[in-house]
């Protein structure tokens, strides 16, 4: 019941405070991504899936909350719950190249089963990595690596994401309903 009402608060303020971040950011343009992927974490061999959006706030800066949950059938049965902050460079013909710093929930489900002093059922991780987006259109593959300070290990997410912003399915354009330029990041061209 206290992880639940933990969850929930978090869940409560990465709402407010990407709500604030949009209410507040100079943007113009502003434009959200949503998508999914598949991660693997190389310590553990655990695969897991993942849902995430991305919330342009300002130029190259974003914000994403991500949840990804490790199932039963891994040797380490676990549930990520956090936010990202992602800042993207200058696209390189149709790619973009990011990075990023989060910090997390980890309600790690089967952490008796290890006899460690640092596994808890709750932790509070931070994550730092690098990324790249293939740009072509509403729907735009990224792959993914990061890495866990608390637990020493490397992840990486191959995955999609669809572009909710103002941009067209098909059509001349791009499918940027006509004017080539990226709903999320402003006048960026994709």
């Amino acid at each position: 019941m206290f992880v639940v009402l933990i969850m929930k608060f978090f869940i409560l303020n990465i709402l407010f405070l990407i709500v604030c971040l949009n209410v507040f950011s100079q943007k113009s343009n502003k434009s959200i991504e949503a998508g999914f992927g598949i991660e693997y974490n190389y310590q553990t061999k655990g695969f897991a899936p993942e849902i995430r959006a991305e919330i342009a706030i300002y130029k190259n800066a974003s914000v994403t909350p991500r949840l990804s949950y490790f199932p039963g059938f891994n040797t380490v049965h676990e549930l990520f719950l956090g936010l990202d902050a992602n800042y993207h460079f200058p696209i390189i013909k149709k790619f973009s190249f990011y990075s990023l710093l989060g910090i997390y929930y980890d309600h790690w489900i089967n952490s008796d089963e290890f006899t460690s002093t640092v596994a808890k059922k709750s932790n509070a991780v931070i994550q730092a990595g690098i990324g790249v987006e293939y740009n072509r259109g509403c729907l735009n593959p990224f792959l993914e690596h990061r890495y866990d300070f608390k637990w020493k290990e490397g992840t990486t997410v191959l995955g999609i994401k669809f572009n909710f912003g103002k941009c067209g399915f098909g059509g001349r354009g791009g499918g940027w309903g006509g004017n080539g330029l990226c709903p999320a990041y402003g006048n960026r061209k994709r």
